[in-house]
């Protein structure tokens, strides 16, 4: 089973940082095409930490996928500006062709960079990622 990237989805504290806590700045996942999770804490005066690997159960992979197939089309939906709070960072790693998140196609990265609120299709991508 392949182990390419499929997803990176970062979390990034958008809030105040106060030095000399040692408070969290980004939580970076990344996902691969097989299902597995790493997952990178990043702290202010710690730095980064490795946090282990996991699995996305096999159902919930499957509705990530379906997910991902709209991802370039559906990632700005009700795209709001607020100042502070947890920001995201999505980036896709492979082309989708509308049809199947497996299928070769030529590689290339979607992005999306900024607040998830009241986007039900981003906040449902970041639940199947985050509580694997």
């Amino acid at each position: 089973m392949s182990t390419e990237k499929l997803l990176t989805v970062k979390e990034l504290n958008w809030g105040e940082i106060r030095y000399p806590s040692d408070d969290w700045v980004a939580i970076t996942r990344v996902v691969h095409t097989n299902g597995t999770v790493q997952t990178h804490v990043q702290r202010t005066l710690s730095g980064m930490i490795y946090s282990g690997v996991n699995g996305i159960s096999e159902e919930n992979f499957e509705k990530l996928k379906d997910l991902l197939i709209d991802f370039e089309l559906r990632k700005g939906e009700n795209d709001r500006t607020v100042h502070d709070g947890i920001g995201y960072e999505i980036t896709l790693h492979a082309t989708t062709n509308k049809t199947s998140i497996n299928e070769d196609t030529e590689e290339s990265e979607i992005r999306y960079v900024g607040y998830i609120y009241s986007n039900s299709y981003l906040q449902s991508i970041i639940k199947l990622v985050c509580a694997h």
